[in-house]
């Protein structure tokens, strides 16, 4: 059974599940679901707690034995397997079913990285949904987590008005850790409890992080100023320019093509036929309303450059051609 993070502790609160599996690619969400299961299980009589590195090579029937054995004694305990990937290939994949099956009292919680709809679909995930608990994270949107921030903050005791709510938000996005550590050490500065937007601006560095498909995402909803701000910073983290290029020419192609066949059928069944993600379909959808076909297509020799510049092959700077794209792709035309 699928469990929204902010139904989890609700779940909680009642009897425990044989197993949960955490998954997302927003490490502080999965560090704090983990934490109320790790909680729960405790309060659940798993005195005792095994943790599993899931690794390449790794031995799964070192869990399948441990769990047979711990099934001997009257003591409960927490099986953690925490995977380096959310493939556990062909092994795993028959172990995880066997855990998922098992009869014992054991508490098994699973930690991964993010589950594609793929491995979602597979014979060994349903099984360990249909005997379990998954908890699916997803990362923050933009207009979440001025709410997540007021939330956090209200927590701690602390005051903030929505001006300085948002000046935090731009500061710390894609990277809640950092907000995490920014809000404690404000706590300390703030003695009547109370953040103001000057303090944000004295204290706080930027510490937003980003990846190349949120900035896509951005630039596509329109968004000009907070793209191109994701694309200095995705510059200043090191990411190189042949990464973003590959990506924003997929887009663009796809794009193309799409804005090319709506012309003869909707936007809607053209987005069916190439399969768009459901989360992406509103803003692809946004973005073909918004622009011509001969818009996208205009674009394409401006790739073929860009690809040549990120290969040596061209003068100029492939940052300011992507800075140049990045105007053409979030303007309208």
């Amino acid at each position: 059974m699928k469990v929204y993070p902010d139904k989890l502790d609700g779940h909680l609160a009642g009897s425990m599940e044989r197993m949960y599996w955490v998954s997302g690619d927003e490490p502080l969400l999965v560090q704090e679901a983990s934490d109320a299961i790790r909680t729960a299980a405790r309060r659940a009589g798993a005195d005792e707690r095994v943790v599993y590195h899931v690794e390449r090579g790794f031995d799964w029937q070192e869990v399948l034995g441990e769990s047979d054995a711990l099934s001997l004694f009257a003591s409960r305990k927490l099986l953690e397997l925490r995977l380096a990937s959310a493939k556990p290939g062909d092994k795993g994949s028959k172990a995880l079913q066997s855990l998922a099956q098992s009869t014992d009292d054991n508490i098994i919680l699973i930690t991964s990285p993010r589950l594609d709809a793929a491995s979602q679909k597979t014979k060994w995930f349903k099984t360990v949904e249909a005997q379990g608990i998954s908890v699916q994270v997803w990362p923050l949107a933009p207009k979440e987590l001025p709410g997540w921030i007021h939330k956090r903050m209200a927590g701690r005791g602390l005051k903030a008005d929505r001006a300085t709510i948002n000046a935090l938000a731009r500061k710390i996005e894609g990277n809640l850790l950092a907000a995490v550590q920014e809000i404690d050490r404000l706590a300390l500065q703030a003695l009547d409890g109370v953040i103001t937007e000057d303090m944000i601006e004295a204290a706080v560095t930027d510490q937003a992080r980003f990846d190349v498909y949120q900035w896509l995402d951005a630039a596509l909803a329109g968004q000009t100023s907070r793209s191109l701000r994701m694309l200095r910073a995705l510059e200043a983290e090191g990411i190189d320019a042949v990464v973003i290029a590959s990506a924003l020419t997929r887009e663009v192609r796809q794009l193309a093509q799409m804005s090319t066949e709506a012309n003869a059928s909707s936007v809607d069944e053209v987005i069916r036929r190439f399969r768009i993600w459901p989360k992406r379909q509103p803003l692809i959808a946004k973005a073909l309303k918004r622009s011509p076909s001969s818009h996208y297509v205009s674009l394409l020799p401006l790739l073929s450059e860009l690809d040549r510049q990120t290969k040596g092959q061209a003068e100029g700077n492939p940052w300011q051609r992507l800075s140049d794209l990045n105007l053409k792709l979030a303007s309208a035309s």
